[in-house]
């Protein structure tokens, strides 16, 4: 096994940085634990011929118990890998000092004690295994405690008090390097965030000139050679009249066109306040279909209110949910096929009243409607060739999650669109974000 690969058992991407540092520290004190071990039986038969087989087969045993630690890391069992690297073999080495009289190891308690430390997450584990680590170092030290009368030998009151030391160090070295750690976290996510802003401005902006450069300029030019043929008195009385539907069409288009780029550009660059008020639904449904009734009549498309009741109230920020509700009825008659019918409903609910705008136009497929609800609408032309900026939908979205709420879309390829949102039918259901 190549060294790099014994270092990194058990660590995975899913684990944070100072937990995979911990992950292979241990790593790294497991395999020197395997070579050290393996080379000092080694050197110990060599050298030493009155060794015992028993002294020898404990003094051993470091070395499967490190192999069992390496192990237990690479299945991710991290907590277990500890316990087992840090008590078994102190409880080896108390056995070697009990049993066989073996010296120079007493600074294993110390070496658990920085590893108990610096490697667990979990306090409780920490103060446990640290205690442990004090309470070996101290018995491997002094042998067996010693007592004159009542008082506690004045040796190990001492060793104590020292050993309580290093922990506070160590433990307080530790606290302000996970602060250090959090810090570094938190300045990330700071930087991550502040970038992603960066990114949804930069898109803003690009948007912004691709819509002004080509959605806009387009029918202002149309509308600029009308003008011109019109000045010129080069057209007949047929054939103006038969041009002011074109021109009706793109100055209608150039109107809600730059109604979108106003309430979207100060919906992204400014906290537009949400206030709260009482609608009256089927009030704002006959408005929104008196507006766009002569849209519809040059399409021969039929505008249906249809409602539970008339006296149907929810409460909402009254722009907000008219431009919302502008937006929906002029996509579904832009999209509609010619003397077709588009539908605006309110459903009245148990705590909520459902808005809808349903057509039988060309439909959207499940990535368009995807792209709608991820904030990635593009511009698409309508059945008569109507040029939209892709805006309408994105503007409703963004509109609506002010009002705690989101749009609903049920469509299917050339079977048309429902588009619904809701609104409370009380005021303290309404949650701004």
């Amino acid at each position: 096994m190549k060294l790099n690969s014994w270092i990194e058992l058990g660590v995975h991407d899913d684990l944070e940085e100072y937990q995979k540092r911990r992950v292979r520290v241990l790593n790294i004190m497991n395999g020197a634990v395997v070579v050290i071990a393996a080379g000092f039986t080694t050197m110990q038969i060599a050298l030493y011929d009155d060794l015992s087989p028993a002294f020898l087969v404990v003094d051993s045993l470091n070395l499967p118990v490190a192999l069992l630690g390496l192990y237990l890391n690479r299945q991710r069992r991290y907590t277990l890998a500890k316990l087992v690297s840090i008590i078994v073999n102190i409880l080896i080495i108390i056995a070697l000092k009990f049993f066989f009289h073996d010296s120079g190891v007493e600074l294993i308690g110390l070496l658990g004690l920085i590893g108990a430390v610096f490697l667990f997450e979990e306090k409780w584990l920490i103060f446990s295994v640290s205690l442990f680590c004090i309470a070996s170092y101290m018995v491997l030290d002094t042998g067996y405690a010693l007592f004159s009368g009542n008082l506690v030998s004045l040796s190990l009151l001492h060793q104590l008090a020292t050993l309580c030391l290093v922990f506070l160090f160590l433990y307080s070295a530790r606290w302000e390097m996970a602060k250090y750690h959090q810090s570094l976290v938190s300045q990330k996510q700071w930087i991550v965030a502040q970038n992603q802003k960066l990114n949804e401005l930069n898109d803003l902006k690009t948007r912004l000139f691709s819509i002004v450069s080509h959605d806009l300029r387009s029918p202002m030019v149309a509308f600029e050679l009308y003008l011109k043929e019109i000045q010129k008195n080069d057209l007949s009385p047929e054939e103006l009249r038969s041009s002011f539907p074109h021109i009706l069409n793109d100055v209608e288009g150039i109107n809600i066109l730059i109604t979108n780029l106003l309430q979207w550009s100060q919906n992204q660059l400014t906290e537009q306040e949400v206030k709260c008020e009482r609608l009256d639904v089927a009030r704002l449904i006959e408005n929104n279909c008196r507006l766009f009734e002569r849209q519809a009549l040059s399409k021969n498309i039929k505008l249906q209110s249809c409602t539970d009741r008339s006296y149907l109230h929810a409460f909402g920020d009254k722009d907000i949910t008219d431009t919302i509700l502008r937006n929906l009825v002029s996509n579904a008659i832009k999209f509609s096929h010619a003397g077709k019918e588009v539908t605006i409903s309110a459903t009245l609910l148990q705590e909520e009243i459902s808005i809808a705008v349903t057509d039988k136009g060309t439909g959207m497929s499940s990535v368009q409607v995807n792209d709608i609800i991820n904030s990635k609408g593009s511009s698409t032309y309508g059945t008569a060739c109507e040029k939209g900026s892709g805006l309408g939908l994105l503007l409703s979205q963004q509109l609506l999650r002010k009002q705690g709420g989101v749009l609903s879309i049920n469509s299917q390829p050339d079977q048309g669109t429902t588009i619904s949102f809701k609104l409370p039918k009380y005021k303290h259901d309404l949650i701004a974000v």
